[in-house]
């Protein structure tokens, strides 16, 4: 027997998170975190990940409700390519807040599972940044919640009264990275986090803001390849930091690395104005892009 009343099929290309978010909105329930109480059993965090056994176990009990084969269900979501390797400095690279391309979002009401990858931070259809915090208010998504099909659910604003701002997309993003290119990428991105102390352990997972995280691929994409800017944000991060290191530390473990992750990558020619922002604050806030429409 079906416990929702309205219960459309996933598209594909959603992701799952997204698709409970869609179905539970249209059937008048707003937020994600209902879901245990509507359907009467325990809900992990992995149990909205593709290709876990929690996701599996989810995937029997839901089935049913919207009417659906669990075989048929399941088709719609694959365990996310890339999303995990255990060798990679960042571990996991899916982001489990949402963002989204406020047009597409208009368009076509539902959550691109791609949108979810951290390095996926541009509309590629629209040139427009994705976005994760409310544009008029600031606040960050922090909860899936159905009320963002149409506007922000802490002040209400409206993604139609907004002129998004076309703008370049960024090189990472054009380009076709094949997996070692993109290990390299997450991996250097771990590099312009820590630029002061060149503390790199390994992290199981990172959520950064999709200005923030904007920023710091396109470092990363620029080391990898560019000589001439990998060889000066070195020299850069080791003169401002030289009362940390040892008198003889010059930098080499860091341009080995570099020069390792950039040999899967063509080398850059052209002559780059190198500018080393590395103190990018967390809570930089996009809200000056955006214009209300008059």
């Amino acid at each position: 027997m079906s416990t929702f009343a309205i219960h459309y099929p996933p598209v594909i290309g959603e992701s799952f998170l997204g698709y409970m978010t869609r179905l539970l909105y249209i059937n008048g329930y707003s937020e994600l975190r209902l879901v245990p109480q509507i359907l009467n059993c325990k809900i992990y965090k992995s149990s909205y990940i593709p290709g876990t056994m929690d996701f599996s176990a989810f995937i029997m009990i839901l089935a049913p409700t919207i009417e659906l084969e669990v075989d048929k269900l399941i088709e719609f979501f694959k365990p996310y390519e890339r999303a995990y390797q255990e060798l990679r400095n960042i571990q996991d690279v899916v982001i489990y807040t949402p963002k989204f391309c406020p047009i597409c979002i208009q368009e076509k009401p539902y959550f691109q599972d791609s949108w979810q990858f951290l390095h996926v931070t541009h509309c590629t259809a629209h040139q427009v940044m994705l976005i994760d915090q409310c544009p008029y208010c600031s606040k960050k998504f922090s909860d899936w919640n159905g009320y963002l099909f149409e506007g922000c659910p802490y002040c209400g604003c409206k993604w139609n009264s907004f002129e998004f701002p076309i703008i370049d997309l960024p090189a990472y993003l054009l380009a076709s990275l094949d997996s070692e290119q993109f290990d390299s990428i997450i991996d250097t991105l771990l590099f312009t986090l820590r630029p002061n102390d060149l503390m790199f352990r390994s992290l199981q997972g990172i959520a950064l803001p999709v200005q923030e995280a904007t920023m710091r691929l396109e470092t990363a994409y620029t080391l990898l390849t560019h000589s001439k800017f990998r060889n000066q944000w070195i020299n850069h991060i080791c003169l401002s930091n030289k009362h940390f290191f040892a008198p003889s530390f010059d930098g080499q473990s860091v341009g080995s690395l570099l020069e390792k992750f950039s040999c899967h990558f063509p080398q850059q020619s052209e002559t780059l104005e190198c500018s080393f922002n590395i103190n990018i604050p967390s809570s930089v806030s996009h809200l000056s892009d955006y214009r209300i429409k008059l």
